[in-house]
């Protein structure tokens, strides 16, 4: 599919006037729609207009140019309003390429069209070139008016899509696309400012998404700490770009987020490391992510098994998964205990106790038959017999990953 001009016509009496894009003038008329299909010169023509705007204005236009015509009706309550919507969303076709014009319109209409285009970005697919407003009241003494873009518009909004998926989801693939084509239209556009580290921020930024989203836990650790490193830079930059500007406002809210996680890979298991996992645990939960977190909170416990007894945390995690296992199938009234088998030259200490101490790993022992139950039970995608409803298994996940968390921050505390 071409590029498609949308506009608005009304019912009012228009003036002649010179309309001007880009140092280039259309010829004088009245019509702005007319100045833009010869500016722009689209493949298609719709215009949207109420029965008193076609009476009014429809022939005037269709001798001037060749046009489409959307009939809506005048939206003066809710139902109207959403037969509007109906109207315009089903002629516009999936993957269209969009130069919305909204400089005339009847009351609520222009900024309607443009509420309907932003759902259409999403439900078809369509791209938006241009929105484009004729300044008829800016024309200067040889009657030439400018063709402002209010292309930046859409860009806040998109700006704003793409902040609610960072602090709902987690993702910032749209934060980072954002930002990646700031620095690329600079560099392109050769202005006056060059930003250096947008890009970089952004590859940081969805590296962090996708090491979160598989689990990659010491990448996650490595990557925040990038992140972190680009932050003075960007500040920096961000104040001389205005398209830049509503990143400015996240930074603060990225930083906070990722406060509890940072952490150098190779310090993954020490108690900052330690603390580090349980706050991206928390991040999963925060972030709906539900089988990430019951993963990494059995990883978590098997980690600290592989520190009190002095295993290898990456090479030896089956010696302390074994000795879990064992502990499940354990009478009752047994006294051996193999919690109370490791050497003191393997304890890991720290605030001068063994993190173990403080009813740790009691607490661990019992929650690790339910932590095996509930990872297995959402990683097997309900094929089988008997499984948990997904209200349940998430009621239940949350609850045995923020006792996990609890637990080790006591430890680590007292």
């Amino acid at each position: 599919m071409g590029r498609i001009l949308i506009s608005i016509l009304g019912a009012g009496n228009y003036n002649e006037v010179v309309y001007e894009y880009k140092n280039e003038k259309a010829a004088k008329g009245k019509f702005v729609v007319c100045a833009i299909q010869q500016l722009l010169k689209p493949d298609e023509v719709f215009v949207v207009m109420t029965k008193l705007a076609r009476s009014t204005n429809g022939a005037a236009l269709e001798a001037l140019c060749k046009y489409k015509p959307i009939p809506i009706n005048d939206g003066k309550d809710e139902t109207e309003i959403w037969r509007i919507f109906r109207s315009i969303s089903d002629v516009i076709p999936d993957n269209a390429e969009l130069i919305i014009d909204v400089t005339h319109g009847f009351r609520s209409q222009p900024i309607l069209l443009l509420s309907i285009v932003i759902y259409l970005q999403i439900a078809k697919g369509v791209k938006v070139e241009n929105i484009l407003y004729g300044a008829f009241e800016a024309k200067g003494e040889n009657d030439i008016a400018p063709l402002i873009s209010l292309k930046p518009f859409l860009d806040l909004i998109e700006w704003s899509f793409a902040t609610k998926s960072f602090l709902e989801t987690g993702n910032a693939r749209f934060i980072s696309k954002l930002l990646t084509g700031i620095q690329r239209e600079a560099h392109l556009q050769k202005q006056p400012y060059l930003p250096k580290s947008l890009t970089g921020i952004g590859a940081a930024l969805t590296s962090i998404t996708e090491a979160f989203s598989t689990v990659r836990t010491p990448e996650i650790a490595d990557e925040i700490l990038r992140l972190r490193n680009y932050m003075p830079l960007v500040n920096e930059e961000v104040h001389h770009i205005p398209h830049a500007w509503p990143f400015k406002n996240l930074i603060e809210k990225i930083e906070t987020n990722y406060a509890k996680i940072a952490c150098a890979k190779e310090n993954l298991f020490t108690a900052e490391g330690l603390k580090a996992q349980a706050g991206m645990i928390q991040h999963y939960l925060s972030t709906l992510q539900y089988q990430q977190a019951i993963t990494l909170a059995r990883e978590l416990i098997v980690t600290i098994v592989c520190l009190y007894h002095g295993f290898d945390c990456l090479t030896e995690r089956e010696k302390a998964e074994t000795i879990l296992n064992e502990e499940l199938h354990k009478s009752k009234n047994e006294n051996i205990d193999k919690w109370d088998k490791a050497t003191n030259s393997s304890e890991i200490i720290f605030n001068g106790k063994n993190i173990l101490y403080n009813n740790c790993m009691p607490v661990f022992k019992e929650q690790w038959m339910k932590l095996i139950q509930f990872r297995n039970d959402i990683n097997h995608a309900a094929m089988k017999k008997s499984y948990s409803p997904a209200k349940t298994l998430i009621k239940n996940i949350t609850k045995e990953c923020r006792k996990v968390n609890n637990t080790l921050h006591q430890a680590l505390s007292e």
